[in-house]
């Protein structure tokens, strides 16, 4: 994901500690029970690039909603610790970092295998919807849980058409609008906030992701 020097991290993954390059694939581990999202890879063919998005996915599910227990009870936080302002910066972070690394098309087959589905968009259409969608695992008949899911889904692909950092999407979102207006402003490709253009101007120069000089700044 973009950092603050504006630059893309290499495609790295995290494995007990240590960085990995996408020059030293990670060794494929056994399915078992700290591995379960993995059934069937796509097409019948392992990769292990998979099984460490796999892990990832695994240890990172569990562990946000551990939070969003926590956060429930914590009515006085500010906006941005707020369970539902956390859900959205992780599932955020994670995709985008995966996005950026290079291993989006693995986490798209990670999604894809732990929870199947043919209707709404695509993870190419909108990967934060679908990680969404398999990290709250709707009933079929569960049209209040699918409207949040699409409409958190909207909120984040908004956010990350304009390259905002994970740690400064409460602040985009909470000054871009309702969440109403950001959801039909998703809806249009085009559609960008007023400060986008003065960002893309300096951005040859200075290289710097959108920060608090351009996001607070009142059209």
């Amino acid at each position: 994901m973009p950092n603050r020097t504006g630059k893309m991290k290499g495609p790295a993954t995290r494995t007990k500690g240590r960085s990995r390059t996408a020059s030293a694939a990670p060794k494929a581990r056994p399915r078992g029970k700290n591995n379960p999202t993995v059934k069937v890879y796509s097409g019948g063919v392992k990769n292990a690039w998979v099984e460490q998005v796999t892990e990832e996915w695994d240890d990172t599910v569990p562990a946000i909603k551990a939070q969003l227990t926590l956060r429930q009870n914590q009515p006085g936080a500010p906006p941005s610790e707020r369970s539902e302002a956390y859900l959205k910066r992780k599932i955020y972070e994670f995709v985008c970092g995966h996005l950026d690394s290079g291993t989006g098309k693995y986490l798209d087959i990670v999604l894809e295998t732990a929870r199947p589905s043919s209707a709404g968009p695509t993870f190419k259409e909108n990967p934060f919807h679908r990680a969404l969608y398999t990290f709250y695992e709707p009933a079929p008949g569960d049209k209040k849980m699918r409207w949040k899911i699409s409409r958190y889904g909207k909120l984040l692909s908004y956010a990350r058409r304009h390259m905002i950092p994970p740690e400064l999407l409460t602040g985009f979102l909470l000054q871009s609008g309702t969440e109403d207006q950001i959801c039909k402003k998703a809806n249009w490709p085009e559609m960008f906030e007023p400060w986008w253009p003065k960002y893309l101007a300096r951005l040859p120069n200075s290289g710097s992701p959108p920060g608090e000089s351009l996001i607070t700044t009142t059209p």
